[in-house]
């Protein structure tokens, strides 16, 4: 017999609720504002990562 448990984080349901806000926030919007969204998103993303890496520790500083 299988049981389900709720969790404290459940990794799915994050993706499922991610990805129904970006279908929000892209209803009703032409190809090239989609594609600015996309744009838009990457570059943010980029820069988060840039920025992580510089304030990132080493192993040996842990």
């Amino acid at each position: 017999m299988k049981t389900t448990t709720k969790r404290e984080f459940d990794c799915v349901e994050m993706m499922h609720e991610g990805a129904a806000q970006v279908q929000r926030e892209l209803e009703g919007k032409s190809r090239e504002e989609q594609a600015a969204y996309w744009r838009e998103s990457n570059e943010s993303l980029r820069r988060r990562q840039e920025q992580a890496g510089k304030t990132q520790r080493t192993p040996a500083e842990l």
